[in-house]
This record gives structure tokens, sequence and C-alpha cells, in this order.
């Protein structure tokens, strides 16, 4: 396994059919990434010209939803 930063623009969807609402992330998430930031990865794969998510739908929405 390979840790890269990717830029958000180049994450579309996931890989699955999850539908996550942003504002159903939980109050606690959105607090732990705001103060510590994302400790587990997302995990992606890649495609043609972009990437998927595989693992950590809501923590991406939740960094999303938090700029």
């Amino acid at each position: 396994m390979e840790v890269k930063e990717i830029p958000l623009d180049q994450i579309h969807g996931t890989a699955f059919n999850i539908r996550i609402d942003p504002e159903g992330i939980s109050q606690e998430l959105l607090d732990s990434i705001k103060e510590h930031g994302v400790k587990q990865p997302i995990l992606l794969r890649k495609r043609a010209s972009f990437y998927q998510i595989v693992a950590g739908t809501r923590r991406y929405a939740a960094s999303q939803k938090l700029g």
C-alpha cells in the first residue's frame, strides 16, 4: 500500500453504491477531524483519470463539509 496526497478534484464518487448525506455526518466526527485532522487514510483506487473511494466515504464527506 502506498500513501499519497491526492487533490480533491481527482476524487469522483465511491467504488460502491453508498449514499452519504453530508448533513447526516455526526458532529463527533466533524469535531474530531477539525481538531486532529483525518487520522485514518481514505482508501482510493485509481481509475483512468481519477480516483474512487473504496473506504472512508464518511471521512471524505466530513472533510469536504469542513472545507
